[in-house]
């Protein structure tokens, strides 16, 4: 599923690793399309990457007929995007501390920390199978 309108995209892309490909492009047809600045392209780019790569590899497990839905929203103020998958879900609030000691060198965590430090809000819902990230413009 590809959707486009004057102010949300929404693709669906599969639990594969080679589709991050697909979200670059996604990235810069959205922020050409809006004329960002470079700084909120930068900080778009590494959340949805990090989002989509949890999303398929710790999410669906790289399940071959899962999918992850990305949708981007320009509002007035701020970019919505929200990334869904089809996985279990997780608690993030027991997501581990990529900072703390006994975590150093760990592949776990980095990527939840990258987009909170990234993101003006980040919320989760459906047991976090969704995270909702918003970009002040």
């Amino acid at each position: 599923m590809n959707l486009s309108s004057e102010h949300i995209f929404i693709r669906e892309i599969s639990s594969q690793l080679n589709s991050v490909s697909k979200v670059e492009s996604l990235i810069n047809e959205f922020t050409n399309h809006f004329s960002l600045s470079d700084e909120l392209t930068f900080k778009i780019q590494v959340s949805l990457i990090e989002a989509v790569n949890n999303a398929i590899l710790h999410g669906n497990s790289l399940g071959v007929t899962k999918t992850v839905i990305i949708t981007i929203v320009n509002f007035k103020s701020y970019i919505r995007c929200s990334i869904k998958d089809e996985g279990e879900g997780f608690n993030y609030n027991n997501a581990p501390n990529p900072l703390s000691t006994e975590n150093m060198g760990q592949p776990n965590g980095r990527g939840l920390f990258l987009i909170t430090k990234l993101c003006d809000t980040v919320t989760f819902f459906d047991r976090g199978r969704i995270i909702q990230m918003d970009f002040e413009k």
